[in-house]
């Protein structure tokens, strides 16, 4: 889950003036390759005058030994 989405709420359709034809790439502005990188979201979002605030976390990768 690395996009948040906009939605009409009557229609069900995108919004295209939000963030990139609809949705925007939490991954973006970290310092790192979005290409490279996930999200993993902690808990559901929530919305506060024009802002949404969510919880979440950038996974580790797991380091195998040789």
């Amino acid at each position: 889950m690395n996009f948040v989405y906009s939605r009409d709420a009557a229609t069900g359709k995108s919004i295209p003036t939000f963030g990139q034809n609809g949705r925007i790439d939490l991954r973006r502005d970290l310092g790192r390759d979005p290409e490279k990188e996930s999200i993993a979201l902690t808990s559901p979002g929530v919305v506060y005058k024009d802002l949404i605030i969510v919880g979440g976390a950038i996974p580790k990768p797991c380091r195998l030994r040789p």
